[in-house]
C-alpha cells in the first residue's frame, strides 16, 4: 500500500499532503451528498393504479366524443 500511495503523489507532494487531499476530497463530497435536493421516493405500483385510472378516463370521455346523434329534421 504504501508503493501505491508514493506512486500517487505527484510533482514532488507529499505522503501527507496526498492524504489530506484524499480527506478534503471526501469533505467535498459528503457536503456536495448533503446539500443534493431531496427527491420523494417512486411509489411505482401507486403511479400505475393511477396512470390506469386516467387511461380509464380517457375512454370514457373518448366513447363520450364519438357519439354522433344526427337528426334529419
Amino acid at each position: 500500500m504504501h508503493a501505491y500511495i508514493l506512486e500517487q503523489c505527484t510533482c514532488g507532494s507529499t505522503v501527507s499532503e496526498y492524504i489530506r487531499s484524499l480527506i478534503r476530497r471526501e469533505q467535498q463530497r459528503r457536503k456536495d451528498y448533503a446539500a443534493r435536493p431531496v427527491v420523494p421516493p417512486i411509489n411505482r405500483a401507486n403511479d400505475c393504479i393511477v396512470f390506469a385510472q386516467a387511461l380509464d378516463q380517457v375512454d370514457k370521455l373518448k366513447a363520450i366524443l364519438e357519439r354522433v346523434d344526427t337528426y334529419d329534421d
